[in-house]
């Protein structure tokens, strides 16, 4: 079976082994005070397969932002809310990147992407405003679709092994925030870590 896959400028047969995955970001334009204040987002998979993702920020927002959780997995289907808090500071218009890739079993998202993997891109903004923040119509920013074709990946684990990953990971978070909230982490160490 095969099918296609419209994108800007080009059309493409996948397999029926290639399912296609992207993420949307629900509200792709946020405004928050420049006095500090917290937005937050909703990631969805739309597609068949498990994706996971990684925030991306510049060393220049480490000062302004924290952003709650960093990375982790989104199944098929699913939402998951990510949160940035942002410190006061200038006024001014913020691009911030996620980027993501189908996460085959085994995965974990502490190393670098899969070699050969097809890396989705999200771009949102924050804007920083003096005063209250103006309510914004929400709207929803469309990643790029990506496949799991051509990733150079070999390790196989079971579903339990997915499972435990993804615990640990969410476990790490915990602690770390804790660390970050209570003034044990420089945030900018924070993304060192990660």
């Amino acid at each position: 079976l095969r099918w296609s896959l419209r994108s800007p400028g080009c059309r493409r047969q996948l397999s029926l082994l290639e399912m296609p995955a992207k993420l949307t970001i629900t509200p792709a334009v946020m405004q928050v005070s420049a006095k500090g204040g917290t937005t937050k987002h909703r990631l969805k998979c739309v597609g068949d397969q498990r994706v996971v993702f990684k925030v991306k920020l510049k060393a220049k927002y480490y000062k302004f932002y924290k952003v709650w959780p960093v990375m982790g997995f989104i199944q098929p289907g699913a939402t998951r809310e990510i949160t940035f808090t942002r410190k006061p500071g200038r006024i001014g218009k913020d691009y911030l990147v996620i980027q993501y890739i189908i996460a085959p079993s085994g995965y974990d998202p502490r190393e670098p992407f899969v070699k050969g993997a097809q890396i989705g891109k999200l771009i949102f903004k924050i804007e920083a405003v003096e005063g209250d923040p103006m309510h914004i119509e929400e709207t929803t920013y469309r990643g790029d679709v990506i496949t799991d074709a051509g990733q150079d990946w070999k390790r196989a684990v079971n579903r339990d092994e997915d499972e435990r990953i993804e615990r640990e990971i969410a476990a790490q978070y915990d602690q770390l925030r804790a660390d970050v909230d209570q003034g044990n982490l420089d945030i900018g160490m924070f993304y060192e870590v990660f």
